[in-house]
């Protein structure tokens, strides 16, 4: 329902689109029969966790049983590696580019100083927190006019392969699924900073990024839970098929028996 209201035209933003708004509450439908569903290969065999694993196992045998025709997909492993470096970089370069105007002078809140620039300088640390600092000094080198071709132009043309891969995907299949997260969420003392390389963190946490680049539906629902935390399925469809995502999801919610949870705030 509130896709359905915000979605369609909008004459103050010109990246919206003139396409009809279907309802799609009415379109849901009760039966997955025939529905060709890819599981992403390449995030089951990065899943370390037997748990996930056994979870979405699970219910793949049960989409099967309810009419799917599943099967196994796999990526090319350096497009999947690729992922991550590739949003990072776009996605800072682009803050980097869209918040430059925020500088005290022009636009933004403005801190005191003794020149100009001083003015800009202070009123970027004061406005923006570490973390969006950061991002703007990554984004920054990477759109650097030495560092352009090198880093931020090649980065948008790893996101057009990764884009063309799962066009190519979604020619034979009406939906990409796979576990949305590799484990339940750890323990603040249990986080490992060290291996931000590794497959598991590259691929199985992290290879949702892939509908950022391609602007396609996606959304995740619960498929089980392990020590009494939730494990999420994504899926994803091919663009304005969102009636089919909504069809797929409220199924595995069927099948799970996790429908409409609701978590008790204390």
């Amino acid at each position: 329902i509130t896709l359905e209201v915000l979605a369609g035209r909008d004459d103050l933003d010109v990246t919206s689109s003139n396409r009809p708004v279907e309802h799609y509450t009415e379109a849901l439908n009760d039966s997955i029969q025939g529905k060709k569903i890819a599981i992403l290969g390449n995030v089951i065999d990065s899943v370390s966790n037997p748990e996930t694993v056994k979870l979405f196992s699970e219910l793949v045998e049960k989409l099967k049983a309810a009419g799917a025709v599943v099967d196994m997909y796999h990526f090319d492993d350096k497009l999947m590696r690729a992922i991550l470096p590739t949003y990072y970089t776009i996605a800072n370069c682009e803050a980097a580019s869209n918040h430059s105007n925020l500088d005290g002078i022009r636009f933004g809140v403005r801190e005191d100083g003794a020149d100009m620039q001083e003015i800009m300088t202070n009123s970027r640390t004061k406005g923006f927190g570490p973390l969006i600092r950061r991002r703007f000094v990554i984004g920054s080198y990477g759109l650097f006019e030495a560092n352009q071709e090198r880093i931020f132009r090649k980065a948008q043309k790893v996101r057009r392969l990764i884009v063309n891969a799962m066009k190519e995907c979604f020619k034979e299949y009406d939906c990409i699924l796979a576990p949305a997260s590799g484990t339940i969420a750890p323990f603040i003392d249990e986080i490992n900073n060290d291996d931000k390389l590794s497959t598991d963190y590259l691929v199985a946490e992290n290879y949702m990024a892939m509908a950022n680049f391609s602007g396609d539906p996606s959304m995740t629902v619960p498929m089980g839970f392990e020590e009494g935390c939730p494990i999420g399925v994504n899926l994803t469809c091919p663009a304005w098929h969102e009636s089919t995502m909504f069809t797929i999801a409220k199924a595995i919610e069927d099948i799970t028996g996790l429908k409409d949870l609701q978590t008790e705030v204390k």
